[in-house]
């Protein structure tokens, strides 16, 4: 089936804006565990990792620790979200920003 223009053209922007965010990530913070998954350092010993799990995305926010032979390894503290669930949340992103300001 042939793309119309428009839609080409939208696909290709889409596409410009996808690799200019990919390019702009590239921090220290970001790394891939041994099984390939994405995450992001947000301290020491929490993570952010992004993960498939019975065919869903999981967002997977959880705490680490350092084995005695310095392996780093997941503990029971954590959270997983589900991408309706991280959509909600970032929908919320504001609105918990601005309770945090009336607290400090």
């Amino acid at each position: 089936m042939m793309m119309g223009m428009k839609s080409m053209w939208k696909l290709m922007s889409l596409n410009r804006k996808i690799k200019k965010e990919e390019s702009d990530s590239d921090r220290s913070d970001r790394g891939e565990n041994n099984d390939g998954e994405t995450y992001f350092k947000l301290s020491n010993k929490k993570r952010v990792t992004i993960r498939e799990w019975k065919n869903m995305v999981l967002i997977d926010f959880r705490e680490f620790f350092e084995t005695k032979d310095g392996n780093i390894q997941p503990t029971k503290k954590g959270i997983s979200l589900q991408l309706d669930q991280w959509n909600k949340l970032k929908e919320l992103i504001h609105d918990i920003d601005n309770e945090i300001r009336k607290l400090k």
